[in-house]
Parts: C-alpha cells; sequence; structure tokens
C-alpha cells in the first residue's frame, strides 16, 4: 500500500508543497487514512486536515473557501483529534517502550511519563466541544467520533502506565500502585464508553477490542493484586466492569475482524 501512494507521488514532500484546494486535502486524507494502519504518525512531518467539512472547501466566494461555517460543528475535527492522540502514543513509543540508555535513571523516568501525562492532559482540554463524551449524545455521528476518541484516550493512558504495572522490579522511579490506579481508572471509563456505545448501537470500529481487551485485562489484574500493593478493591465493582467488556466482545463475536 505504502509503495502505491509513492507510485502515485503522494508523499509528505508533496503534499506539503501544495497550495489549500481540494486535491491537496484531499491528499492529505488518503496519506493519514493509509498511514493508520501503515506506521506511526508522528513518524511523518505532514499537516493535519483542515478543519473543514469537505462541501465547504470550495465556494462561489473564495473568501469563504476551506472555513467551517460558524454554529455547524465540523466532522473533520474527529480525525485532527485522533492524529494528535496518534502523536502522543508514538512519544511513548520513542520513549518508554524503546532501550534508551537513559531508561533506568529514575529521574528521566518520572520526567517522561510527566511530559506524557501533561500531553494528554492538553489533549482533553482541546477536544472541540461537540466531541466531548456524553452517554446521552444523540447525533449517531459525532457520539461514535466521540466513543472513539475517548476510548483510545482511555487506551493510550493505559499504554503509558502499564508497564510499571507489568514489570514493578523493574527500579523505575513511578510506584506499582500509582500506576495500577491509573490504568484501572482509565480501563473502567473505557469500559463504561464502550458499553454505552455499543448498546447504542454507535460503534462499529473493531479497532477498539484492544482497547477493550486492555481495559478488561487491567481490571482483572486490580482484582487480583490491587491488595498487594495497597490499593482498595471492589471485587463486585471491578468484575461488573470487566462483564461490560465481555458485553463489547459479544456484540463482535459473530463478525469477521
Amino acid at each position: 500500500m505504502e509503495t502505491r501512494i509513492l507510485d502515485v507521488d503522494l508523499d509528505r514532500h508533496t503534499v506539503k508543497l501544495l497550495k489549500r484546494t481540494a486535491a491537496r486535502d484531499t491528499c492529505i486524507r488518503v496519506w493519514l487514512s493509509c498511514h493508520f494502519c501503515i506506521s506511526l504518525l508522528s513518524s511523518y512531518n505532514l499537516d493535519f486536515p483542515v478543519d473543514c467539512d469537505d462541501e465547504y472547501w470550495e465556494t462561489d466566494d473564495p473568501a469563504t473557501a476551506f472555513k467551517q461555517p460558524l454554529g455547524k460543528p465540523s466532522i473533520t475535527s474527529y480525525a485532527i483529534a485522533y492524529c494528535k492522540l496518534i502523536e502522543i502514543i508514538g512519544m511513548a513509543q520513542r520513549t518508554i517502550y524503546e532501550e534508551n540508555p537513559k531508561s533506568g535513571n529514575d529521574e528521566w523516568t518520572k520526567e517522561v511519563i510527566a511530559n506524557l501525562d501533561s500531553a494528554l492532559n492538553d489533549w482533553i482540554d482541546q477536544v472541540p466541544m461537540h466531541l466531548r463524551w456524553d452517554p446521552h449524545m444523540v447525533d449517531p455521528v459525532f457520539a461514535t467520533q466521540s466513543a472513539v476518541l475517548y476510548a483510545c484516550y482511555y487506551h493510550v493512558q493505559i499504554q503509558i502506565h502499564r508497564i510499571f504495572v507489568n514489570c514493578p522490579n523493574m527500579g523505575l522511579g513511578v510506584p506499582v500502585y500509582a500506576s495500577l490506579a491509573i490504568c484501572t481508572s482509565s480501563a473502567r471509563a473505557c469500559s463504561h464508553v464502550m458499553d454505552v456505545a455499543t448498546r447504542k448501537g454507535f460503534l462499529t470500529n473493531p479497532y477498539l477490542l484492544n482497547a477493550v481487551f486492555d481495559s478488561a485485562l487491567l481490571l482483572l489484574l486490580n482484582v487480583w493484586g490491587g491488595r498487594h500493593v495497597g490499593i482498595t478493591v471492589d471485587p463486585k465493582k471491578c468484575m461488573q466492569d470487566v462483564e461490560m467488556c465481555i458485553r463489547v466482545f459479544q456484540v463482535y463475536e459473530p463478525r469477521s475482524v
């Protein structure tokens, strides 16, 4: 797939040289769509899509071209927010998940985790109002987009902190109980978002099954090992959340992913 993209000259250098036109932004969308599956978006120096739905790209008045009408939320806002979240995943992959001479240094580890958590906090604060998760959302498009963003957000939190849950004896400067508590909270929130979205029929994205699986696993780890690291555990409540994850899997069970 990547070879075909390069064959038709849609690489990032070509796209950045193009003016703001329908062709340029179509190229950006094609590139991003392919690279969500091929490699980390953070490996490429590419502009985000314009925050404007395609029906407003070209207008009779050039002054209004590529401008989203006031009061009308953009469907494309979701793609931009998702791209920014992928960049944070890339930061985590290049630091805590790669071999690094500094990875055994407690201060370096604390700084990396603080920077990643700060990036996530900034991301969640910048989510457009129409995409902020609300279990009572009615619009199926924005409800689906919001569910995907928030499920991925909680999954990223789990990925950042679960390494310290998996390896409590690494000698890193991050307490196991703190990471387990963050992972558990994120897993519970993710399971709730996915449960609501699936029950309402908003969600059809099979890629989020990884988030559901990791959430269920962390919730079970919390039940089995939380007490050993000083966390108060309510097994009944945790198992209710695990059951939410199981119900999501049951929805996808008859499908071919």
